[in-house]
């Protein structure tokens, strides 16, 4: 899967600019060949081999204009009616932020993917917004953590801060931030669980992931709006 970004303001074609490569560029004729788009054993796209597989139609030493367009791997609108459907081909890992020419030609020249299972678009919206939940978890907890240490390094350094009475012991504020943090704990370890329920096969993540690499790895994930694909294209 592609790194992903956020999405810039979507202009569509710009006056003057050619919409295709030059015909001298093409390696087949789309008005006679069409290529099936790359999914995998649940149907579902794989951006990488699409990329490839479209870049393959065109001569290698053609350079892509810059200018950019979101395109939705699942590109075909009027087959994604009803909130399923639409809430799958909307996730942010369903749309890829490409050259617009290069978005043009994949659409004259690649057969759009099948509609997947149901099943398969309610698994994977699910996985999606656990994974959104646990970041919104993790986040939240790492936030409280920090502040903790802020203060506990505040009061080693700034004696003043608290009352003489206190002999600086902050058993106050230590189990403020300790019932804070075992609050978002008890909501990481519930959506952890949910992330359990999903298909081993459906998880944008490992339960079983790094502290770290939960942090790391789920904002990547769900931070961003969409799949960041020009690097492949132009390389």
């Amino acid at each position: 899967m592609g790194q992903l970004v956020q999405l810039p303001r979507h202009r569509g074609d710009i006056a003057g600019e050619p919409g295709l490569p030059p015909e001298e560029a093409w390696l087949v004729d789309p008005a006679e060949t069409k290529l099936i788009t790359p999914v995998d054993s649940r149907g579902l796209v794989i951006p990488e081999e699409l990329i490839e597989t479209v870049k393959s139609t065109i001569a290698a030493d053609y350079e892509w204009p810059r200018h950019l367009s979101v395109h939705h791997l699942y590109y075909e609108g009027n087959l994604y009616k009803g909130i399923t459907c639409n809430s799958f081909r909307e996730l942010p890992i369903h749309k890829a932020l490409l050259p617009r020419v290069f978005e043009n030609w994949l659409h004259k020249v690649m057969i759009p993917p099948e509609v997947p299972k149901e099943e398969v678009m309610l698994q994977r919206i699910e996985s999606w917004h656990v994974a959104k939940s646990l970041f919104r978890s993790v986040r939240t907890m790492t936030m409280w953590e920090r502040r903790a240490r802020r203060r506990e390094s505040s009061i080693s350094i700034y004696k003043d801060i608290l009352p003489p009475e206190y002999d600086q012991e902050d058993s106050i504020g230590q189990e403020y931030f300790d019932n804070i943090l075992e609050t978002h704990f008890r909501g990481i370890e519930r959506n952890l669980e949910r992330l359990r329920l999903v298909p081993a096969e459906m998880r944008l993540i490992d339960p079983n992931a790094s502290d770290e690499d939960l942090r790391r790895g789920l904002g990547k994930l769900v931070v961003p709006r969409a799949l960041y694909m020009v690097g492949r294209v132009v390389a």
